[in-house]
């Protein structure tokens, strides 16, 4: 498994691509250190200034294919080669079946038996204290939360509860660390 150092390594590699791409074109660089976000910023204009409309650009089209392999190479590397994350210590496994990559998620919580004795006003005040810490610490733009009965299961009374969380910024998540609510992983 790479570590986070091999993981900045091929971060990189992938900044001097695509600023060799981007040079050529009068794209701004980024610094080879610049991180994802600045890299897929990079690679947004350089889609705009190479798309297959701008036929009157010199090697526009040969770029732009250049781009693509470049960019796909990346997210197999990635992929297959999850590393550490920024939290380390989770099963490697779990990490490869989860990426979050976007603006907003919604979250269920499928309580464990021990919260099904109590009030459903309990649990969800105790999940809203959570909650509300979890949306300090984080960039949220707007969020809601709910509990709801749970009417397809066998237990009557049974509750889960959804959360829907929308962003200020992309987030590009890994793992599902951040939102264990009482051991459970939504």
């Amino acid at each position: 498994m790479p570590t986070n150092q091999a993981r900045r390594q091929r971060l990189r590699q992938l900044a001097s691509a695509l600023n060799t791409i981007a040079g050529r074109h009068g794209v701004t660089l980024v610094d080879r250190d610049a991180g994802l976000p600045a890299i897929k910023d990079m690679r947004r204009r350089l889609l705009l200034r190479l798309h297959a409309d701008k036929t009157h650009i010199p090697q526009a089209s040969e770029d732009f294919l250049l781009l693509q392999s470049t960019w796909e190479a990346w997210l197999n590397w990635d992929k297959n080669n999850p590393g550490e994350g920024p939290y380390n210590g989770q099963d490697a496994g779990a990490r490869r079946n989860f990426r979050m990559n976007g603006l907003a998620l919604l979250l269920t919580y499928n309580l464990p038996d021990s919260f099904q004795s109590r009030e459903p006003s309990e649990v969800f005040a105790e999940f809203g204290a959570w909650f509300d810490v979890f949306v300090a610490a984080e960039e949220v733009y707007r969020w809601s939360r709910t509990i709801e009965r749970s009417l397809k299961s066998a237990d009557s009374g049974r509750v889960h509860i959804h959360a829907f969380i929308e962003f200020q910024n992309q987030v590009d998540w890994t793992t599902t660390d951040r939102v264990v609510f009482a051991d459970v992983r939504s």
